[in-house]
């Protein structure tokens, strides 16, 4: 028989009244048509949900619980309605019609369904609901997120409260991080040790590090919550676990949100803690680290390899969704080569090396995860020894995407999670936001996206993530990004997608009192100079942020001085700032120099040519200083500051020649790469973003006489990387080198 949800939603229908703009909806929707009218909360109204989305129904009930209530009506006098239709097609395709008296929902999927009530959610987010018609559908089928739990430990609720986040951006599948070498989070029955002793450990340098960021940022979201540590043995110690209750309770949340749950535990690699409890696991029978990562499992001993499988069958029992993620990344192989084990493990297969005796592992757990109906997935190293079709690869290194083509070329399922793009973890900075949203997945391939890549996976590793608040401040507003490119392809409009976005900052991270980051102000260098005398203008993104600063050298507080219109600078000043949200949560404490100068003179020279000299030569240091010291690889004339074309591998690049420019002024100029870069001219180091590091934004003034001027920069690179150029004009837009601004070279 089946059953209906049957409720009273305090809805109020109210006489439709004149409608105010447009909600700002992330994801935004493939069509939608508004009236000219709204309906208003609250009145009694009615829910009711075909059989098969019962459970969607009391989501709904639950997301609007703070605004409604509930009696029982009878399906006729429903005014909220969810029906299934499977007619339509699509991926999770819903139809949403908010009229003066009704809302309907019409989806293919229980997806669809959830999809369906993140729009209304969004809609209703000021209370007025805007009378309209929506037709939308997803984009990929995988709209992913993982969390880290081992590096830093995040309790039950934490959990459960970014579930909540995720549903009503649309993302369906939760891939929880449970196991590492920091320690293990699930409980088992059958090695009850794994988290009695295996959850907790003694402090690390992780720790360490988030205790020196705290300090060196006045910023309490990285110190260790007190709830995480206990007392064993004498020792204080750090860490967490779920239980098996704890666990069927957050995967039966996540499944009422339309979210899939994909454990990742962790093996052959990122197993310290588990050797650390049952050393005979490991080659030479204890914990040990390697030359870059921590000592693997022995997959040369039979009794590891009971271990593994008996593990993964109490995985499979707690997890419904059929996939089960097995890691396989970053193995030191360095005990292998030396264990006699593993070696006659290697001759008795016929196989050739210590690569294939890691993808012999994975070929047999993927076959014991099919006989239980489940199916394997992996990081990309996984495909290094060869494929199964039963093995599905997450693609996670950007300098490796051969890894990722070779799987989609097999026939195997692919997902795209690329570091550069999708590691959340890695701190934001101005232009990581637009980094993300304009990446073209499309453009990767040359007709469509093939349909073996199930979608894209965004990243948060703990290592410097201590507290859910912190948590929250490298994911929001980034995820929302990923959020639009997991559900629709961008349209190409930043702009448009940052406006949106700040919305949601304000109307839905305030009221919740959410942590994110603050949007970068405006109005400056990281290098500033003047003459005579400025006057510091700053513009706020966010219309409800305050911006306090200092001039002494010390971090603002709230308080220090509150920006208000506008500050006069005579003098060299190191100026701070930081802004505060209404519910006082902190952004970055952003710091600048101004410089008090004089124009630099012009210099003389003769015979010059259009473009720059540029130099390549074998670098694979960490400094741009050491460049010119390495193997000479080539000469080139390019128009701009860039990788010349041919250049790859080892990069080491000394541009060199003149500017020219047309009146004496103050120059804005900006150097982005991955990784180092340097811009000098007439000597003046104006821009500094040396060093190694992922894709990084460092801007600079210069004050320049009219004519030429030297200018020198330099840039490295080892592992893939980008370099960009160009000026910053009077409004902070980024852009190419305008016109009248030449560069040249003897």
């Amino acid at each position: 028989m089946k059953r209906s949800l049957l409720f009273a939603l305090c809805l109020m229908i109210g006489a439709c009244a004149q409608r105010a703009d447009s909600p700002m909806l992330i994801p935004s929707v493939n069509e939608i048509e508004y009236g000219r009218k709204s309906f208003s909360l609250p009145k009694t109204a009615g829910i009711y949900a075909d059989s098969e989305l019962v459970s969607a129904g009391e989501y709904l009930k639950e997301a609007f619980a703070d605004r409604v209530c509930f009696q029982g009506v009878t399906p006729e006098d429903a005014t909220v309605r969810l029906l299934m239709d499977r007619s339509v097609a699509g991926i999770d395709t819903y139809r949403l019609s908010v009229t003066h008296a009704k809302v309907e929902i019409r989806c293919n999927s229980y997806g669809g369904a959830v999809a369906a009530i993140a729009t209304l959610r969004q809609l209703a987010v000021k209370g007025d609901v805007p009378c309209c018609h929506i037709e939308d559908s997803a984009r990929f089928a995988w709209r992913g997120f993982m969390l880290d739990v081992s590096r830093h430990f995040f309790t039950k609720e934490e959990v459960m409260q970014l579930l909540d986040y995720m549903a009503l951006y649309k993302f369906n599948k939760f891939h929880w991080h449970l196991t590492d070498d920091q320690g293990w989070r699930i409980e088992l029955d059958a090695y009850p040790e794994l988290t009695t002793q295996g959850a907790w450990r003694k402090p690390n340098n992780h720790d360490e590090e988030c205790m020196q960021l705290a300090s060196r940022q006045d910023d309490s979201t990285y110190l260790l919550p007190e709830d995480r540590h206990v007392t064993l043995r004498g020792d204080r110690l750090y860490g967490g676990y779920y239980t098996k209750t704890d666990i069927r309770e957050v995967v039966a949340y996540a499944a009422k949100r339309g979210i899939d749950v994909i454990p990742e535990v962790d093996m052959p690699g990122h197993s310290q803690r588990a050797i650390a409890v049952y050393p005979t696991l490991s080659c030479f029978d204890k914990a040990s680290w390697g030359t870059v990562f921590s000592a693997p499992l022995c997959l040369g001993k039979d009794q590891t390899i009971q271990f593994c499988k008996n593990v993964y069958r109490e995985i499979f029992e707690l997890f419904p969704y059929k996939y089960v993620h097995i890691g396989g990344d970053e193995v030191e192989k360095d005990n292998w080569e030396r264990c006699p084990r593993c070696q006659s493990r290697i001759s008795h297969l016929g196989l050739k090396d210590e690569k294939e005796l890691q993808s012999w592992f994975i070929k047999e757990m993927a076959d014991f995860f099919e006989v239980h109906g489940k199916k394997l997935i992996g990081w990309d190293e996984i495909e290094e020894g060869g494929l199964q079709n039963n093995q599905t690869v997450m693609w996670w290194r950007s300098w490796s995407e051969r890894s990722f083509r070779n799987a989609i070329t097999a026939g195997n399922e692919a997902i795209i999670s690329n570091n550069e793009y999708f590691y959340l973890s890695q701190a934001e900075n101005r232009g990581t936001l637009r980094k993300v949203y304009e990446f073209d997945i499309d453009g990767m391939f040359e007709d469509s996206i093939p349909t073996s890549v199930k979608g894209i996976q965004a990243h948060l590793w703990a290592e410097t993530i201590p507290t859910f608040e912190k948590c929250c401040f490298r994911l929001f507003p980034r995820l929302l990004a990923v959020s639009e490119q997991a559900w629709r392809r961008p349209s190409g409009d930043f702009e448009e997608f940052e406006r949106r976005a700040f919305a949601h900052l304000e109307n839905i991270f305030d009221a919740d009192s959410l942590n994110y980051r603050i949007p970068d102000l405006k109005g400056f260098c990281d290098r500033n100079v003047f003459v005579g005398q400025t006057m510091v203008k700053l513009s706020a993104p966010l219309q409800n942020t305050e911006i306090y600063y200092t001039t002494d050298g010390t971090i603002p507080t709230q308080a220090s001085n509150r920006y208000t219109d506008g500050i006069v600078i005579t003098e060299d000043t190191t100026l701070k700032l930081r802004c505060y949200t209404p519910t006082g949560h902190a952004g970055e404490i952003v710091t600048l120099s101004y410089i008090a100068t004089d124009y630099l003179p012009a210099v003389e020279a003769k015979s010059l040519y259009e473009g720059l000299q540029a130099d390549w030569y074998d670098f694979k240091g960490e400094t741009c200083a050491g460049i010119d010291s390495a193997a000479f690889l080539g000469r080139y004339v390019v128009p701009t500051v860039a990788i010349p074309q041919g250049v790859s591998g080892n990069i080491g690049l000394v541009f060199s020649g003149y500017i020219e420019v047309p009146e004496d002024g103050i120059y804005s100029f900006f150097l982005e790469s991955d990784d180092g870069s340097v811009l000098d001219i007439d000597g003046v180091r104006v821009i500094d973003n040396d060093g190694p590091h992922s894709r990084l934004e460092r801007s600079g003034q210069v004050a320049l006489a009219k004519g030429l001027h030297h200018l020198s920069a330099r840039y490295f690179d080892y592992n893939g990387g980008m370099l960009k150029f160009g000026a910053i004009d009077s409004a902070g837009q980024r852009i190419a080198l305008p016109a009248a601004w030449r560069l040249l070279h003897e």
